[in-house]
């Protein structure tokens, strides 16, 4: 059994930024470009999920959600990205489930007819032009924890997350800031 590690510093910097993290599952590998992470009070990213979500990207161009500079994404090449989703609930109490309470068990998910996990993690391909994923590689196991939520988006999402793609295992710790 194959297992690789590695492990990234996470950056704590405004408007996002990448750092110097790369991760690699399989035939997927992504050096980050940029990172940022949105919430939703439904379903958004994982339609067969529960409502409230957090969803965090980890992307291989720049300027992934900064208002002031568009999106540095090259439409002709082919893209990986990284995405943890996990289903939260909703505002004030996020029940079942607050962020910081306790990790979120990570699964396999089918967010088109579901079952679904509390957790996803995924690596995303898209082909050149391409703006849905083509190809996706979900984690079998792990958790993710959120060590810091602020519901006003005022600082960072700080956690980490151990899961495992197959036999690899992907671990990292992050922090991220808001892009909605």
């Amino acid at each position: 059994m194959r297992l690789t590690t590695i492990l990234g510093l996470a950056v704590a910097v405004a408007g996002c930024g990448g750092g110097d993290k790369s991760y690699s599952a399989g035939t997927y590998s992504l050096t980050v470009g940029d990172q940022g992470y949105y919430s939703y009070s439904d379903s958004s990213a994982c339609r067969a999920g529960g409502v409230g979500e957090l969803v965090l990207d980890f992307v291989d161009y720049s300027y992934l959600c900064d208002p002031k500079t568009p999106a540095q994404r090259a439409d002709n090449i082919e893209h990986t990205t990284l995405q943890i989703i996990l289903t939260i609930g909703l505002p004030p109490d996020y029940a079942p489930h607050y962020p910081t309470k306790a990790p979120y068990e990570v699964g396999h998910a089918n967010c088109i007819d579901g079952p679904t996990s509390p957790a996803i993690v995924q690596f995303l391909h898209y082909a050149p032009m391409g703006q849905t994923p083509d190809k996706v590689l979900q984690a079998d196991s792990g958790t993710v924890t959120v060590d810091e939520f602020f519901p006003d988006k005022t600082k960072p999402l700080k956690g980490k997350f151990d899961v495992m793609f197959g036999g690899e295992q992907l671990k990292d710790s992050f922090s991220i800031e808001s892009c909605n």
